[in-house]
């Protein structure tokens, strides 16, 4: 395992190799590498906001599987209104990286996590990827009542929400509207690329189909965004499945996210503990 020792000092922080620097020792600073901006937050909640290959969007003619789109295709949105696929943007992580990198696994939801049918299916998502929920209305907090989203990996609960380690990678997909949407998956709802005046987080590491992010103007979000921790509180008070904000939309179709390339078998020991082989598929 490759490891690395994180130090702060004041507002700044510095990262060591192997070995770990001694503890209460004072070390003079006399180059750094590749200096930047990047904080504490950005560093231990690194991750990208996608969907998995297979993910079925809803499109007039009926769902397609997310890496059938292409920009110009109309998807349906959680309200009934539709809308223009401006880009697709993919990337492609490999196992070595899921292994080393938390931020990068995705968060798997369970069929039936928040209820009856919801999701229909088990859903697959990048661990910043929001969720539509509802807050239910005595609750005391200022978003009583409302719909909000949050990120997937707040919403971690034993193993109906739960980062997965797939041992033969995954690729992610974005979906890039001229706003930020709520789109129906499996009887969930769930954000589509949002850009805000930083530009779109991780464009530079994706291969885009379609217009450049940055032409896409700063978007407003589709409902209140909450943090992470406001989240974990408010289901901590309530459970998954008080948080339902069911989809108007007919049957959701089955979904297949997560399915990937030809099957490769690695050493499970080194993600999962066991590993499951439900099919495979070869192209």
């Amino acid at each position: 395992m490759y490891r690395v020792f994180i130090a702060s000092t004041g507002n700044s922080y510095y990262i060591f190799d192997d070995p770990a620097p001694a503890l209460n020792t004072t070390y003079t600073v006399t180059s750094i590498s590749n200096p930047n901006s990047t904080t504490y937050s950005s560093i231990s909640n690194a991750g990208v906001v996608c969907f998995l290959r297979g993910t079925m969007i809803e499109t007039p003619e009926g769902p397609l599987r997310i890496e059938t789109l292409r920009p110009g295709d109309r998807l349906v949105f959680i309200d009934g209104r539709q809308g223009t696929l401006r880009a697709i943007g993919s990337r492609r992580v490999a196992p070595a990286a899921l292994r080393l990198h938390a931020g990068l696994r995705p968060f798997r939801i369970r069929a039936g996590a928040f209820g009856a049918n919801l999701p229909a299916c088990d859903v697959t998502l990048s661990r910043q990827h929001r969720v539509l929920i509802r807050v239910p209305a005595e609750d005391p907090s200022r978003f009583a009542g409302q719909e909000v989203m949050g990120p997937v990996h707040a919403l971690a609960h034993a193993d109906a929400i739960a980062p997965v380690c797939p041992p033969v990678g995954v690729e992610y997909w974005h979906l890039l509207l001229d706003g930020h949407e709520v789109l129906p998956v499996a009887g969930l709802g769930l954000e589509s690329a949002l850009v805000t005046q930083g530009g779109l987080v991780d464009d530079t590491r994706l291969e885009w189909q379609g217009c450049a992010p940055s032409a896409i103007s700063a978007m407003t979000p589709a409902r209140p965004l909450m943090k992470p921790a406001n989240l974990r509180r408010l289901l901590r008070r309530h459970g998954l499945h008080a948080l339902a904000a069911a989809c108007p939309t007919k049957r959701p179709a089955p979904c297949h996210c997560g399915e990937s390339r030809p099957l490769r078998i690695c050493n499970p020991h080194l993600c999962d503990r066991s590993v499951t082989v439900r099919h495979a598929r070869t192209r």
